[in-house]
């Protein structure tokens, strides 16, 4: 998929999706960069410009779409929001400006997705997003996600299972359970579960084992259905 160079308006999208959405934000709402992660994660970071006034801007949410914070400003703001770190990373945008490595942090790890942009327009280029995604967060997930899917299948009590087991350290039960799970996602009859949940709980399920060393790579690309390399640091370069 190929991504424009540039994002703006993170705010007046934030205001959107927090039903605060104004006439004139119409206008800015069409360059924004939205990420959604498949296991909610504690730490997004992105690599944006300071130019003249215009700042750089991440706003996060949870997955019930509710508002948890933001990250905008330049390093040294007096009053950071909560959460929020910068840093600079290097100097010359264009003949003016310098870059600056935005994050925003949740210690209740519960980021599922984020808008990335600018304070406002000019659209400002973004080099580079990064966020974590710990093994542990992506149990969590996946067992989150599981819940009330196609009950008496025994996959909420595997995504448990597989989240304790790997809490004592045992990979290699761990990753017994997890290909167990993976293999009746994808023996699941239609009827009791859509494509579409079957590719979401693939898309958690397969980045763990990769994360903990499960699978070999025949196996891996031999496997039926989607499948999604998910490091347990990863980074987009736009």
């Amino acid at each position: 998929m190929d991504y424009p160079d540039s994002w703006a308006a993170a705010y007046a999208v934030g205001n959107c999706l927090e039903g605060m959405c104004y006439a004139e934000d119409g206008d800015q709402i069409n360059q924004v960069l939205r990420i959604n992660f498949s296991a909610p994660t504690d730490r997004v970071s992105a690599m944006i410009p300071v130019v003249d006034s215009a700042w750089g801007w991440i706003e996060a949410f949870d997955s019930a779409g509710q508002y948890l914070g933001v990250c905008y400003g330049f390093p040294g703001l007096s009053q950071a929001p909560p959460g929020c770190t910068t840093s600079w990373v290097s100097t010359v945008v264009n003949g003016e400006g310098v870059w600056v490595q935005y994050t925003f942090s949740s210690s209740a790890a519960d980021i599922s997705f984020v808008i990335v942009g600018g304070q406002e327009i000019p659209a400002l280029p973004i080099a580079e997003v990064q966020f974590d995604s710990p093994v542990p967060i992506q149990l969590a997930g996946l067992l989150d996600r599981v819940k009330g899917v196609a009950p008496g299948s025994g996959l909420a009590i595997q995504a448990l299972t597989a989240q304790t087991l790997y809490d004592v350290h045992d990979i290699q039960a761990t990753c017994a359970v997890l290909t167990g799970f993976v293999k009746d996602v994808q023996a699941l009859d239609r009827n009791r579960i859509t494509n579409l949940t079957a590719v979401q709980l693939l898309a958690i399920a397969i980045p763990i084992e990769n994360a903990i060393g499960c699978m070999e790579p025949e196996s891996i690309s031999g496997a039926r259905g989607a499948r999604f390399s998910r490091p347990v640091h990863n980074q987009r370069t736009l």
